[in-house]
């Protein structure tokens, strides 16, 4: 059994030095259990992830709030992907904010449908398990007071 340690480090794009301390973001993991109802559905149960074991699958959420007095534009929200964790297709979406990903350690960011990895001197397409960081990027300006959340699903290796 490992035990995930878990981290946050964001990148805040539109967001000056001085103020970013202002900015406040905090990031919670979440181990995700699916669980069948009595009425046969199937639910997400989340737990602490305190400990998790390889194959399970965490929920990394974060939480955001604009705690400025001015709006802020261009944000973007960027995280490196833990490395004993896999990226879970399909998790990580929102709406008014476009997610990206990075294969080499967040020096390019490309949509996962278009991003490509260089291997043995030949470009192939990325796997969930290359992805090394996540960036979000708002389409619309944060206003003061603006709060959200935002999650994506990893697997531990």
């Amino acid at each position: 059994m490992r035990c995930v340690v878990l981290s946050l480090m964001l990148s805040l794009a539109g967001v000056e030095m001085a103020s970013a301390q202002e900015f406040k973001a905090e990031q919670i993991a979440e181990v995700v259990t699916l669980k069948v109802a009595e009425n046969g559905e199937t639910e997400e149960v989340l737990t602490p992830a305190e400990m998790v074991k390889p194959g399970e699958i965490v929920r990394y959420t974060i939480a955001w709030e604009n705690t400025l007095e001015s709006e802020i534009e261009d944000m973007v929200l960027e995280i490196p992907l833990p490395p004993q964790m896999t990226y879970r297709p399909g998790s990580g979406a929102s709406d008014g904010v476009e997610m990206l990903f990075s294969a080499n350690g967040g020096e390019s960011y490309s949509a996962l449908s278009g991003l490509l990895v260089l291997e043995e001197d030949q470009s192939r397409l990325a796997e969930p398990q290359d992805i090394t960081h996540l960036k979000w990027v708002f389409s619309e300006p944060l206003a003061p007071g603006a709060q959200g959340e935002l999650s994506y699903d990893a697997v531990l290796k």
